[in-house]
C-alpha cells in the first residue's frame, strides 16, 4: 500500500508540475535491539530497496542515507541516536546534513 500510494503520489506531481525535481530518501536505520511497532530493520531494508526500485522507475534520484548511519552490524551506530533508538542526535543530523551535501547537489 505504501509504495502504491507513493507511486500515484510521484504521477500526480509529475502531471501537474513536471519541472519538480523529486529525490527519494531512504529510511533510517534503527539501533540493535529496537522494534518501533513492529518496525525491524529488515522491514526497514526491505522497504528502502522498495523505495530504490521505485526511484529507478521514475527516473528519480536516490539518496541512501541510512550507509551513513549503519554500523558494520547493519543497525543504526549507537552515537547518531538518542535514547529513544529512532530519533537522530546532533552528531547524527550532521552526518545526514553532509551526506545529502555531497550526494543530492549537482553543480552545474
Amino acid at each position: 500500500t505504501f509504495i502504491e500510494n507513493a507511486n500515484l503520489m510521484i504521477e500526480k506531481i509529475k502531471e501537474k508540475s513536471s519541472e519538480t525535481k523529486i529525490i527519494l530518501v531512504s529510511i533510517y536505520p534503527i539501533k540493535k535491539g529496537t522494534n518501533i511497532n513492529k518496525f525491524t530493520q529488515d522491514k526497514i531494508n526491505k522497504y528502502n530497496f522498495l523505495i530504490l526500485e521505485m526511484a529507478n522507475k521514475h527516473g528519480l534520484k536516490y539518496l541512501d542515507v541510512q550507509e551513513v548511519l549503519k554500523g558494520e552490524d547493519g543497525y543504526g551506530k549507537e552515537e547518531y541516536f538518542v535514547d529513544d533508538n529512532f530519533h537522530l542526535t546532533f552528531l547524527g543530523h550532521n552526518k545526514v546534513k553532509e551526506y545529502i551535501k555531497t550526494h543530492a547537489i549537482e553543480e552545474e
